[in-house]
């Protein structure tokens, strides 16, 4: 319980109210005050919408907010349009100017938050989206743990050293035209996962160096936590590894040693492996020794040149 309000209810339903409350209740003295408040709260908004983890309400949560926060930032602005922009007396002058710092503070929180999807200096490998048919939401990806729960194998060292090939890695789930990963808010059964089954392709010209085929696919919340990637295909994709995992059990389409071609058919999304629901996991990384195969750097991926980060949406 304390892991699900920290990680999802403080990000996804206490942070917003308190930013749409910081409107509703604001009694701003000047014009300058309450464009600070707007900025701020829009600015909270920006960083929640790119790193709170939506999927498990649905995209439709985030877009309330952001109408909520758009009706009360004018209404904010209509309640200030007689005042002065900065105001005469010492008190409002203090008021304005220390708004305006937290405005700033938040501004710059938001801009954080989407520094996980810069490419900076780390060695990038361009791939083709390995989904198709569908809109899928990107539920881990991008360079910082903001955005990427997988940033720490990276971040703890030894700790994780056999699975830092990971540390970029993308985890892909599809969704429905409401922003949802399931048919019923409660899923009971894999097939409720819009996930579930859904074809995945070859995002690279590559050789098959190992596959993983007969790991059942688990019901949520069990996890096969000694086996952590589940029925995977690895790729040698002209020197460079890259790892399809969680694939539903029987459904893995190639053979070791096959040759593949961008877009031949891999498998299928499934629920294997150490996997809270069904969801692609795909990650690239330099090569490495096959009884360790995951032991290896990590290489951020991009698709059509970018560096995709939790809640970026994809149409294919």
């Amino acid at each position: 319980m304390g892991a699900f309000l920290t990680e999802t209810l403080l990000p996804c339903v206490i942070a917003p109210l308190a930013l749409l409350a910081l409107l509703l209740f604001a009694k701003p003295v000047t014009r300058g005050e309450a464009a600070a408040l707007v900025v701020a709260a829009c600015a909270g908004l920006v960083a929640l919408v790119a790193t709170a983890p939506w999927l498990r309400f649905g995209l439709w949560l985030p877009a309330l907010y952001a109408l909520a926060t758009l009706a009360l930032a004018v209404r904010v602005g209509l309640r200030a349009r007689r005042t002065p922009w900065v105001g005469q007396l010492l008190g409002e002058r203090v008021r304005t100017l220390a708004t305006a710092a937290v405005a700033l503070a938040f501004v710059g929180v938001a801009a954080w938050s989407q520094e996980g999807r810069l490419v900076a200096d780390r060695p990038a490998l361009a791939l083709q989206f390995p989904l198709r048919d569908g809109t899928f939401l990107v539920a881990n990806g991008g360079t910082s743990l903001l955005l990427n729960a997988h940033v720490a194998t990276l971040a703890e060292g030894e700790r994780y050293r056999a699975w830092r090939g990971q540390s970029y890695g993308y985890d892909l789930v599809r969704i429905d035209a409401f922003g949802r990963r399931s048919r019923t808010p409660w899923p009971r059964t894999l097939a409720d996962y819009h996930s579930f089954g859904a074809p995945v392709y070859a995002p690279c010209d590559g050789r098959v160096l190992e596959t993983v085929n007969e790991l059942p696919d688990r019901v949520p919340p069990a996890r096969d936590r000694e086996r952590l990637p589940g029925n995977f295909v690895l790729l040698d994709c002209g020197g460079t590894w890259v790892v399809a995992a969680h694939l539903r059990q029987g459904s893995v389409a190639v053979a070791p040693n096959a040759t593949v071609r961008t877009g031949d058919r891999l498998g299928e999304i499934g629920n294997s492996g150490n996997s809270d629901e069904p969801h692609l996991h795909l990650h690239a990384q330099r090569p490495g020794p096959l009884d360790s195969a995951f032991d290896a750097d990590p290489l951020v991926i991009t698709f059509d040149g970018r560096v995709l980060g939790r809640n970026s949406l994809v149409r294919r």
